[in-house]
Protein backbone atom coordinates (compact mmCIF):
# COMPACT_ATOMS: atom_id res chain seq x y z
CA UNK A 1 0.00 0.00 0.00
CA UNK A 2 2.47 2.52 0.78
CA UNK A 3 4.64 1.59 -2.29
CA UNK A 4 1.64 2.14 -4.87
CA UNK A 5 1.64 5.99 -2.77
CA UNK A 6 5.08 6.17 -3.65
CA UNK A 7 5.00 5.08 -6.86
CA UNK A 8 1.76 7.18 -7.93
CA UNK A 9 3.67 10.48 -5.96
CA UNK A 10 6.91 9.73 -7.88
CA UNK A 11 4.84 9.40 -11.21
CA UNK A 12 3.37 13.13 -9.76
CA UNK A 13 7.06 14.39 -10.17
CA UNK A 14 7.98 12.89 -13.08
CA UNK A 15 4.93 14.27 -14.98
CA UNK A 16 5.77 18.12 -13.39
CA UNK A 17 9.57 17.40 -13.92
CA UNK A 18 8.48 16.76 -18.03
CA UNK A 19 6.13 20.27 -18.18
CA UNK A 20 8.70 21.96 -16.86
CA UNK A 21 11.65 20.81 -18.76
CA UNK A 22 9.55 21.34 -22.28
CA UNK A 23 8.77 24.84 -20.74
CA UNK A 24 12.64 25.31 -20.00
CA UNK A 25 13.46 24.35 -23.46
CA UNK A 26 10.36 26.61 -25.19
CA UNK A 27 12.32 29.65 -23.37
CA UNK A 28 15.98 29.21 -24.51
CA UNK A 29 14.69 28.37 -27.97
CA UNK A 30 13.61 31.75 -27.92
CA UNK A 31 17.16 33.62 -26.64
CA UNK A 32 19.16 31.44 -28.31
CA UNK A 33 19.45 33.52 -32.04
CA UNK A 34 22.17 35.32 -33.55
CA UNK A 35 19.94 38.88 -34.12
CA UNK A 36 17.52 40.27 -32.02
CA UNK A 37 14.54 42.95 -33.40
CA UNK A 38 14.48 45.99 -31.53
CA UNK A 39 11.25 44.83 -29.50
CA UNK A 40 13.16 40.89 -28.46
CA UNK A 41 16.19 43.07 -28.03
CA UNK A 42 14.02 45.01 -25.42
CA UNK A 43 12.19 41.63 -23.56
CA UNK A 44 15.26 40.14 -23.61
CA UNK A 45 17.02 42.56 -21.43
CA UNK A 46 13.80 43.74 -19.79
CA UNK A 47 13.58 47.35 -20.88
CA UNK A 48 11.49 49.14 -23.13
CA UNK A 49 12.08 49.39 -26.52
CA UNK A 50 12.83 53.23 -26.72
CA UNK A 51 15.81 52.22 -23.86
CA UNK A 52 17.05 49.70 -26.76
CA UNK A 53 17.03 52.69 -28.93
CA UNK A 54 19.04 55.29 -26.95
CA UNK A 55 21.20 52.34 -26.39
CA UNK A 56 21.97 52.05 -30.07
CA UNK A 57 22.34 56.03 -30.54
CA UNK A 58 24.32 56.11 -27.59
CA UNK A 59 26.60 53.32 -29.01
CA UNK A 60 25.73 50.92 -25.79
CA UNK A 61 24.76 48.58 -28.21
CA UNK A 62 25.52 47.83 -31.87
CA UNK A 63 23.04 47.46 -34.84
CA UNK A 64 23.02 45.90 -38.59
CA UNK A 65 24.10 48.47 -40.85
CA UNK A 66 23.00 46.46 -43.79
CA UNK A 67 19.72 45.29 -43.55
CA UNK A 68 16.30 47.53 -43.61
CA UNK A 69 15.32 46.28 -40.48
CA UNK A 70 17.82 47.13 -37.09
CA UNK A 71 18.73 44.19 -35.96
CA UNK A 72 21.01 43.44 -32.93
CA UNK A 73 23.42 40.80 -32.53
CA UNK A 74 23.38 39.00 -29.89
CA UNK A 75 26.74 39.47 -29.01
CA UNK A 76 26.14 42.72 -28.23
CA UNK A 77 23.32 41.99 -26.35
CA UNK A 78 25.44 39.58 -23.86
CA UNK A 79 27.86 42.19 -23.40
CA UNK A 80 25.69 45.05 -22.59
CA UNK A 81 24.01 42.49 -20.26
CA UNK A 82 27.38 41.41 -18.46
CA UNK A 83 28.51 45.34 -18.12
CA UNK A 84 25.45 46.91 -16.51
CA UNK A 85 23.79 46.46 -13.55
CA UNK A 86 20.00 45.78 -13.51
Amino acid sequence: MVAEIEIKGLDEVMDRLKKLETLLLSVTDKYNKRWYSIPEAAEYLGVSEITVRRLITRGLLKRSGALRHVKIPADSLENYRKMSVF
